[in-house]
C-alpha cells in the first residue's frame, strides 16, 4: 500500500469515527425524546387529575362559604330571638306578679339551653370556616404543583426542539462522514 493509499485508509477511518460518534449521539438524541414523549403523557395525565381535583375542592369550598355567610343571618336570628324572649319574660313577670306565686324569669329558664345551643352553633360555624381554609389551602397546593408539571411540560418541549436540532447536527455529519468515506475508499484501492 502507498503512502498516499495509506493516508486516504487513515482518513477513512476518521470520517468512519465521526459517522460512529454522530450515529451514536443521534440515537441517544432519539432514546430521550421518546423518554420525554412517553413523560409528557404521564404529566398530562397527573395534571388532569389535579385540575379535577382542583375543582372538587372549589366547590365544596363554594358550599361551605355560601352556609357560612349564613353565620351573620344566624346570629342576627339569635339577637332577635333574645330581645322576644326578653319581652316575653317581662310580659310573664307582669302577668305572674298580678296572680298568686312568685313567677319565674323566662330569661333564666331559658338562658343556659339558649347558650349551649348558641355555643354549639357557634362552634360548627368556626368549624366550617377552619375547613374552608384547609380547603382553600389545598386548592392553593394543586394550583402551584399544577403549574410545576406545566413548567415541566415546558422545559420537555424545550429540550425536544433541542433534541431534534441535535439531530440535525447529527444527520448532516453522518452525511459528509458517508460523502468522505466513499471518497477515500475510492482512493485507497486505485
Amino acid at each position: 500500500m502507498s503512502t498516499e493509499q495509506q493516508k486516504h485508509q487513515e482518513e477513512y477511518l476518521i470520517a468512519k469515527k465521526r459517522y460512529e460518534n454522530a450515529f451514536s449521539e443521534k440515537r441517544q438524541a432519539e432514546n430521550e425524546i421518546n423518554t420525554i414523549l412517553n413523560r409528557r403523557q404521564h404529566i398530562i395525565g397527573l395534571i388532569n387529575e389535579l385540575a379535577a381535583e382542583r375543582k372538587r375542592n372549589s366547590e365544596s369550598l363554594f358550599e361551605i362559604q355560601k352556609t357560612y355567610a349564613q353565620d351573620s343571618d344566624f346570629t342576627d336570628s339569635i339577637k332577635d330571638t333574645d330581645s322576644k324572649l326578653e319581652e316575653a319574660s317581662s310580659a310573664f313577670l307582669a302577668i305572674g306578679a298580678s296572680s298568686v306565686g312568685s313567677p319565674q324569669n323566662l330569661t333564666e329558664v331559658f338562658d343556659e339551653r339558649n347558650r349551649g345551643s348558641k355555643l354549639s352553633i357557634a362552634t360548627a360555624f368556626e368549624q366550617m370556616k377552619k375547613v374552608g381554609g384547609l380547603i382553600q389551602q389545598k386548592i392553593e397546593d394543586i394550583g402551584r404543583q399544577i403549574s410545576q408539571y406545566e413548567q415541566e411540560l415546558e422545559d420537555d418541549k424545550d429540550r425536544e426542539r433541542c433534541l431534534h436540532n441535535v439531530i440535525i447536527e447529527q444527520d448532516h455529519i453522518m452525511n459528509n462522514a458517508l460523502i468522505e468515506m466513499a471518497y477515500h475508499k475510492n482512493h485507497m484501492v486505485s
